[in-house]
């Protein structure tokens, strides 16, 4: 030892040494002396001295666990404790190795697999990469790549295995049972599944291996449980079993789950389910569908659809055709996971498949009124009708009261659907679901009179004389779902609420709440509400974020998104970003008639605010007339409004406003307060303006044009004629409440009419006003691609009327 001490001296005189002892936990006994005796007689020279060992491997009472204790407590040594690699960590070390961004699922899988054990994650690139699975031809990293249980890399094979040998045999075997359990393990499952050892072996295999550091103690309460330290400890015990041998210990370890958990069965139905089904033809194909489906069951209550859909397509695998009835029941269920995990087309294949598959012909009917419901619930309701239609007859006939209960909420919907773009449907829908809410109230059937109550709020866009009708139905609707406590009906009411009651609703938390309860369906009905809410309280730059939610949402579950880029482009129409909103515009469905419709709405309102009036007299008629054909009551209230306030620009002109009046006419609405106003001012009577803008706002707005600061805006002019001072005070608070509602389409014209006033007043900050007036419409013109349409904003009747040419 002496002569080893002073060779290494010697050499760290002439340059400084590092000394490298790699695998110390491996070290024997004279190994150990000499390194003790190293620490011991070089402290002072120049020589560094390194040791790694791995602490797992590491046996209490080695050599090197006992001279480690001497070091340390000596202070020879300084002990550094290698952290693992972090999941931001792993995808940079990803990232650098391949100079690409790697895909999330291939992170995911390594710190996994290797737990951030740099050495593992080093061997399973290695073993992806010569196995083909890690990149495409092309090089790329792919996106695709799964390791099964018995996948385990050399290196690591390697250096578990020579671990796992110096545990006993017993050991070995019960550890392997454990394997087969999964990665973390009860005591009573591992006694009951282990035939070939007592239980008092076990008992000691278990304290072998937690002494090995092959398994730890995550003991809770008082069920005794056990975890291998590391997943690739597992993987190399299952790669030893052949695959019959597995599939049996899988079938015990199965049979012991039912054996333990008798009384709850459905709790474990999963766990249970996932052994059957690996246990392979050892197992009865029935009974392992049924575990698999009362797992995916459970997983679905979880909101877990994907495992679930993963439950559910291996029962249907190992039923084969065995049962019609059982098939077409699990074929039903898999469309219920497809529909939450947002995948609405499979879904509806799911269903039909499981119709053909029924046998009986109840199961049929409940398969189609299911899957009638889907159809609906994306707006396909021309593909449900005949069916729904054919389910009512029978049951009529029949005189079924509990068949109609079911099929006629579903029926009245459908009619709903088609009235968005047929005739005729809309009286159909209404006597529809008043027939289900009489039937609903004499069979007591609490749940289904709310939702079909709630339904008839739609019935106030046909008909204006609904709206009394419609808030007793919301607010009785209301009451049921408080009684019931039914979680889902209280979203449906909460979302609907504030249209016709005048409640304060926080459309954000109840978002929140179906995000979390990953229901798109009823989180795209939201989105729409939500969409229409932004607009009329002033807050567009949020509407246009929950449009484009909305939009993708539809994409993603297969439905239509009518009137969501419409909604959208008068978000961004308020907002002055002119050219996204032309181009939102654009982008409506007008393959329905109700889209086109809504589309040439949204241009309307856009020709008009731009002051593009040819275009917009030209575009009127078509667009009248559609909506008389569609029934839109608001439709046309919003385009009468929407006229009315544009004969200001006409101030004086009988031709214009004779041709606006008429377009008003054939709308054969009647004008709000503001409408009225703007086109008494525009005929030059004042007293009947002042007398309009006396009475209150109403409730119901059928446009954002009846806003505050379009009033405010309108009593300025009136009281420009007498009060000037007056006139300026309304324009700054209207220029507040554009400013408010973030309506840059709005306050451009606001400032540049404060901006006229105040140079009849002589105040200095009039050119300072109208320099911001001539600004904010540079930078509303700058959003315009189309020339013409630019050339029509800044130089036509509207900047005239507003004093900006």
């Amino acid at each position: 030892m002496h002569g080893v001490c002073e060779f290494v001296a010697r050499g760290a005189a002439i340059q400084p040494l590092l000394l490298v002892f790699e695998d110390l936990h491996w070290a024997d006994e004279s190994t150990c002396i000499l390194l003790r005796h190293l620490a011991e007689r070089l402290r002072t020279e120049r020589v560094l001295i390194v040791g790694t060992y791995r602490d797992e491997g590491l046996a209490p009472g080695s050599p090197f666990a006992k001279v480690r204790q001497d070091l340390i407590r000596e202070r020879l040594v300084e002990d550094l404790h290698l952290k693992r690699l972090t999941h931001d960590e792993i995808a940079t070390l990803l990232q650098r190795q391949f100079s690409a961004e790697p895909p999330k699922l291939l992170v995911e899988l390594i710190v996994s697999e290797s737990e951030g054990n740099p050495f593992f994650i080093e061997e399973l690139i290695a073993h992806l990469k010569e196995s083909g699975r890690l990149l495409t031809p092309e090089g790329a990293l792919r996106t695709d790549i799964e390791i099964g249980d018995t996948d385990v890399a050399r290196g690591v094979r390697m250096i578990v295995d020579e671990r796992l040998a110096r545990a006993s045999v017993p050991c070995q075997d019960v550890l392997t049972v454990a394997a087969v359990a999964g990665r973390s393990f009860a005591f009573d499952l591992l006694a009951k599944a282990e035939t070939r050892h007592d239980e008092d072996a076990v008992l000691d295999a278990i304290e072998e291996a937690e002494r090995m550091r092959l398994i730890e103690d995550i003991s809770k309460d008082r069920t005794a449980r056990y975890r291998f330290v590391h997943e690739q400890i597992r993987q190399a015990l299952l790669a030893r079993l052949s695959l019959p041998r597995r599939q049996r210990l899988h079938l015990r370890v199965g049979e012991a789950l039912e054996a333990l958990h008798g009384n709850e069965i459905a709790k474990f139905a999963g766990e249970i389910g996932h052994h059957l089904y690996h246990a392979g033809s050892a197992a009865d194909p029935t009974r392992t569908a049924e575990r698999l489906a009362g797992g995916g069951t459970r997983a679905m209550a979880a909101l877990a659809f994907e495992d679930a859909l993963r439950q559910f397509e291996l029962a249907i695998a190992v039923l084969g055709d065995r049962d019609s009835g059982t098939l077409a029941r699990l074929h039903g269920l898999r469309a219920d996971a497809l529909r939450g995990a947002e995948r609405i087309p499979e879904a509806l294949d799911a269903l039909t498949l499981a119709v053909s598959v029924a046998s009986e012909q109840n199961q049929k009917d409940d398969l189609v009124l299911t899957r009638c419901r889907l159809l609906l619930d994306v707006w396909r309701g021309g593909e449900a009708l005949a069916d729904l239609e054919r389910l009512e007859a029978r049951a009529t006939e029949a005189g079924d009261a509990g068949r109609l209960l079911d099929v006629l909420p579903v029926l009245s919907r459908a009619y709903y659907v088609m009235s968005l773009d047929h005739e005729g449907f809309a009286q159909k829908a209404r006597e529809a679901y008043e027939r289900t809410i009489e039937l609903a109230r004499s069979e007591g059937a609490r749940a289904i009179l709310a939702r079909s109550l709630l339904a008839t709020v739609h019935f106030v866009d046909y008909w204006p004389e609904f709206v009394a009708q419609a808030q007793a139905n919301l607010a009785e609707a209301e009451a049921i779902a408080g009684e019931l406590g039914d979680e889902e009906l209280q979203l449906d009411v909460a979302a609907r609420s504030g249209r016709l009651d005048g409640k304060v609703v926080d459309s954000e938390e109840i978002r929140r709440r179906l995000l979390a309860r990953r229901d798109p369906i009823r989180l795209n009905a939201h989105y729409f509400v939500m969409m229409w809410r932004c607009l009329h309280l002033g807050q567009p730059e949020r509407g246009v974020e929950i449009a484009d939610e909305a939009i993708a949402l539809a994409q993603r579950i297969g439905a239509l998104p009518v009137q969501y880029p419409t909604i959208k482009g008068f978000c961004l129409l308020e907002l002055g970003r002119l050219g996204e909103a032309w181009t939102s515009f654009g982008q409506e469905v007008v393959s329905t008639p109700f889209g086109a419709a809504h589309q040439s709405l949204g241009q309307l309102q856009f020709e008009i605010d731009i002051g593009d009036f040819d275009a917009a007299f030209a575009r009127s008629p078509r667009l009248i007339a559609a909506c008389h054909t569609l029934v839109r009551d608001w439709m046309l209230n919003w385009i009468a409004s929407t006229w009315a306030g544009s004969a200001r620009y006409f101030h004086g002109n009988a031709e214009v406003l004779s041709r606006i009046e008429g377009l008003i006419s054939e709308t054969g609405r009647s004008l709000g307060t503001n409408g009225r106003a703007a086109l008494a001012l525009a005929r030059g009577d004042l007293g009947a303006a002042r007398a309009a803008l006396a009475e209150a706002l109403p409730e119901r707005r059928t446009s954002f044009q009846t806003s505050a600061a379009t009033r405010l805006e309108l009593l300025a002019e009136v009281e420009a004629a007498a009060d000037l001072q007056a006139a300026r005070a309304s324009l700054e608070k209207a220029a507040e409440e554009a400013k408010r509602r973030a309506s840059n389409n709005s306050l451009w014209k606001i400032l540049a009419r404060r901006a006229a006033i105040e140079a009849r007043l002589g105040l200095e900050t009039a050119p300072a006003t109208r320099a911001e007036a001539v600004a904010l419409r540079g930078a509303l013109a700058s959003s315009l691609s189309d020339e013409r349409q630019r050339q029509i904003l800044l130089t036509g009747r509207v900047s005239q009327t507003v004093g900006l040419v």
